[in-house]
């Protein structure tokens, strides 16, 4: 009978083995810690600001049985949620945030212009929509709002009050 060769694990030989390659080891970890330094450090900060707003529906004033009725519940509608989303994006709205926080001032946020001329309000407003994002939940009367800002110059640009 021919005895099959079994396989064992000899922990005296791979330890030796890993203390030969002990440098190759040591190199690949520093490298990786090098690596990941730099990511760290290169790469965009992104700051993000986030809020739920509820859409609540108030209680209907009933002066007769015709008007309570007729009133329903119109809040699940949802037309109307999503009326309530897109005007939380209108530029009226948008351009107070920007007043409000003094943006229009901050060169982080609005570069001066090769010209020279200030900012028109519909110019501030578009460098500022493409920070916002609103979005209804589905299936809820919440609505999530995002500024999300790339860090630049040490500074991010994301207003404080809204």
């Amino acid at each position: 009978m021919i005895d099959s060769p079994t396989l064992t694990l000899d922990f005296a030989h791979l330890y030796h083995l890993m203390l030969s390659k002990a440098w190759v080891i040591i190199l690949m970890v520093v490298l990786a810690l090098c690596a990941a330094g730099a990511y760290l450090v290169w790469a965009p900060k992104v700051y993000e600001s986030r809020a739920v707003i509820s859409v609540e529906q108030q209680t209907p004033r009933v002066n007769n049985i015709q008007d309570f009725n007729a009133g329903g519940d119109d809040m699940n509608l949802p037309q109307v949620l999503k009326t309530v989303e897109q005007a939380l994006l209108s530029e009226s709205l948008l351009l107070q945030v920007v007043k409000a926080n003094g943006l229009e001032k901050d060169p982080t946020f609005a570069p001066p212009k090769k010209d020279g001329s200030a900012y028109l309000d519909a110019e501030l407003v578009g460098l500022f929509d493409s920070k916002v994002n609103v979005k209804l939940r589905r299936g809820t009367r919440l609505i999530d709002i995002t500024v999300e800002d790339k860090i630049r110059n040490g500074r991010n640009n994301l207003p404080s009050r809204w």
